[in-house]
């Protein structure tokens, strides 16, 4: 018993000195997300009113556009340029949920409000759970990484399968449970890789890590609906 109170002090002590190293980090990381959040969320009130996309070729070559711009932000060293185009990646994303959504319809936007809630409940819940993991000394191992990565893979292929094929509709629940339940283990995968990797002070990384798992939550919850 003393021995199990021995490893939990020292678990508790090194969490909290861990909280300590990291707490102006944690800081930018989660402003940070809040911020990308409501951009997104301003571009896409914005492109509603406007009817900025409509046609098909338009939210593909925007969605191509935020393809690049994820790639370009791993690439690039500036962090000023880096926050610019996670910032212009944000307003993509607004743009592109504009195109899906329709916030006149007194129903959709009732169910936009109830998933977006729904989505932030999640999210605090799952962020909690992974700080408690990483309190209980949790690592992020190379088969985790792996499993997850080849998971989200299968989900893209399955989706993309259906998707060509008509059947998607049949199988959108189903999809939409699983991508709840695939990007919650990404929410917490992330807090204990953000509580756990030296970022040498670049919250940009965990940022856009936290911003994606949040808009495929949100975007899972609003299928399941």
């Amino acid at each position: 018993m003393n021995n199990n109170y021995k490893i939990n002090n020292n678990n508790y002590k090194k969490f909290i000195q861990n909280l300590s190293n990291k707490k102006i980090f944690l800081i930018q990381v989660f402003s940070t997300l809040i911020f990308q959040i409501f951009i997104a969320y301003v571009v896409l009130l914005y492109a509603e009113h406007s009817n900025l996309i409509n046609k098909m070729h338009h939210i593909l070559l925007v969605a191509l556009a935020g393809f690049i711009i994820i790639i370009t932000i791993g690439l690039i060293k500036s962090r000023i340029i880096r926050i610019l185009l996670l910032t212009l990646f944000s307003g993509i994303v607004g743009l592109l949920l504009s195109y899906r959504l329709d916030l006149n319809n007194e129903d959709q936007n009732e169910l936009v409000k109830k998933s977006f809630l729904t989505t932030v409940i999640i999210f605090i819940y799952i962020v909690i759970f992974g700080f408690f993991l990483s309190f209980l000394g949790a690592r992020i191992s190379f088969k985790v990484s792996i499993a997850l990565f080849l998971a989200l893979l299968v989900l893209i292929i399955a989706i993309f399968i259906l998707s060509i094929s008509g059947k998607y509709p049949l199988y959108k629940k189903g999809i939409a449970a699983i991508v709840i339940l695939l990007f919650s283990c990404f929410i917490a995968y992330d807090t204990v890789q953000i509580l756990d990797r030296n970022y040498n002070g670049d919250f940009i990384d965990g940022s856009l890590d936290y911003f994606l798992d949040f808009i495929n939550l949100f975007s899972g919850l609003l299928n399941y609906n």
